[in-house]
């Protein structure tokens, strides 16, 4: 079956759904190695670094080389001092900079005077305590910052992130008294996605984006976060992603439920005791929805999706306490393309579940399947030429009865499907 390229990210992201435990030993993103341009190791002192030592980048030793679009630096145990305002003279064509990996504590103003046609920046998996104000000023083109930011006594100042033309912002490390600072982000008039991804954050302020109009996704996966202020997206009329998996949360926020354009939500992960279909009330124009890895998620009852009906992707992988999914579950979410029941507890499926006329995708890997006859059409529709498309179907295996328990459910005969 071809899928779109949409399609196919989509079905990744299924797949991968984390459980609880992976999550939590999930590193942060490494940046790619596009070009390596590391600083070549030299026996003498006062040409290199010694090993061990911080590394710096020589005053005009790219000078030369103007044509130069991108520039991978990634750990070189680079420090702030290491870096002068002529270490990039000459790179006026830069496009892209990796400064992942180093050992930066204080981005200054002078380091990218030179880089005015710069579009990204990758500060990550440095310790940043402090960002000079308008550290940023030189980069008038710059659309993309990866950064580090580790300082929980002082705040990162809202100027220092006073970039007009920055479309996408991912913040990691760790910001003082749990919070963000109100208008951090006030300058980030045309920022269409922000990330900011275990930084401890309780809580945020209700005017923390305001000023983002043109906000298409955000992101705040792996915090503290109980409740969010109620009108805090109000100025977000291009909202369309939200994504708050492994956070604090008891129900979907109704801040949340008030983006009633909202088309992804990602709420995997937070310790919910029971999902109802008034926890999604007024996302009608929802269509990709992840709940995997909620503790409170056992049964998946007929009107559970009343209020989603224009649902196409749909991830419930790591739910381990998921053993139900009744009869006509997907009745109201006809329009159902993909589905993912990964590593979950289920032991037996109804026939309609898999019957919707536009599904297409469905994977259901590392279940306790009981291998008896309300299970047998399982094994027909997987040996069939069927239009819906089963990932991973030879990783199905029976666990009940003993004598079927560890066969793939496509190699057990059909006389073994007995009711006792």
């Amino acid at each position: 079956i071809g899928l779109s390229e949409h399609e196919a990210s989509v079905l990744k992201a299924m797949k991968d759904e984390p459980t609880v435990q992976q999550k939590k030993k999930r590193k942060r993103p490494k940046a790619p190695n596009p070009l390596s341009c590391k600083p070549k190791k030299q026996k003498t002192s006062d040409t290199g670094s010694q090993k061990n030592e911080p590394a710096s980048v020589p005053d005009f030793v790219f000078s030369k080389m103007d044509r130069l679009e991108e520039l991978n630096l990634n750990k070189n145990m680079l420090t702030e001092g290491g870096i002068t305002q002529f270490s990039f003279l000459g790179l006026y064509n830069l496009v892209k900079l990796y400064l992942a990996n180093n050992h930066f504590g204080v981005i200054s103003r002078s380091m990218f005077q030179h880089l005015s046609r710069l579009k990204y920046l990758d500060l990550a998996g440095n310790r940043i305590y402090e960002v000079e104000l308008d550290a940023f000023y030189y980069l008038r083109n710059l659309q993309s910052l990866v950064m580090k930011y580790d300082n929980p006594r002082t705040p990162l100042h809202s100027s220092a992130l006073h970039i007009n033309t920055l479309r996408m912002l991912r913040l990691y490390g760790r910001m003082p008294h749990k919070t963000v600072p109100r208008g951090l982000f006030a300058y980030l008039y045309n920022v269409e996605y922000i990330e900011m991804f275990d930084m401890g954050i309780r809580r945020v302020d209700r005017d923390l984006i305001y000023g983002s109009q043109k906000l298409w996704g955000i992101s705040m996966d792996m915090n503290k976060l109980r409740d969010l202020p109620e009108d805090i997206f109000r100025y977000n009329k291009n909202l369309k992603s939200i994504s708050l998996s492994f956070n604090r949360f008891r129900d979907v926020p109704m801040a949340v439920k008030r983006v009633t354009w909202l088309e992804n939500l990602y709420f995997s992960g937070n310790p919910v005791r029971m999902l109802t279909p008034q926890s999604f009330e007024g996302l009608e124009e929802l269509k990709l929805l992840h709940i995997g890895a909620i503790p409170g998620l056992v049964t998946i009852s007929r009107t559970f999706f009343l209020n989603v009906p224009n649902l196409q992707f749909l991830s419930l992988s790591g739910n381990q306490r998921l053993r139900k999914i009744q009869k006509d579950a997907l009745l109201y979410v006809p329009k159902l393309k993909m589905l993912s029941m990964d590593r979950c507890n289920l032991t037996s499926l109804d026939k309609s579940t898999l019957s919707g006329g536009y599904l297409r995708l469905v994977s259901m890997e590392d279940n306790p399947w009981s291998c008896d006859c309300d299970l047998k059409w399982l094994t027909e529709f997987l040996a069939g030429d069927e239009k819906v498309r089963v990932t991973g179907k030879e990783e199905m295996r029976c666990s009940q009865p003993k004598r079927l328990a560890g066969m793939k459910l496509e190699q057990v005969p059909p006389n073994e499907f007995i009711c006792r």
